[in-house]
């Protein structure tokens, strides 16, 4: 997955799903690992883009949206930062600053394991 991505933070509840937050990361995260292991769930619930009405169900390429739990994506995002850090480019700062703390949001926020991290590619 090397297009730009957003990533929509989800309260599922059985069939819906109640985003609660989005985070345009462009392609930051997939610079370092590829998303390709960590999205692997189809989107098996409803959920609706930022104006309410358009359902998500497929990106913009017209794959199906995957999504896996919340436990998982900060994890992922813990080890692609520490990955990151480890090459010693400087050029790097530039994107870990917004980066760690978007982690330390997610860490602080989530409370419960009914949320999941969807991936929409546009």
């Amino acid at each position: 997955m090397s297009y730009c991505s957003k990533i929509y933070i989800i309260d599922k509840m059985g069939d819906f799903g109640h985003i609660l937050a989005t985070y345009d990361s462009g392609t930051v995260f997939t610079n370092y690992t590829s998303y390709d292991k960590l999205f692997v769930k189809a989107i098996d619930f409803r959920a609706y883009m930022d104006d309410s009405e358009i359902e998500i169900k497929y990106d913009k390429y017209n794959s199906v949206c995957r999504y896996c739990s919340i436990e998982e994506f900060i994890s992922w995002l813990d080890d692609t930062i520490k990955f990151a850090k480890s090459t010693g480019n400087i050029r790097e700062e530039n994107w870990l600053q917004p980066t760690y703390k978007f982690l330390k949001a997610l860490k602080k926020c989530y409370t419960h394991s009914d949320l999941v991290v969807l991936h929409y590619g546009y």
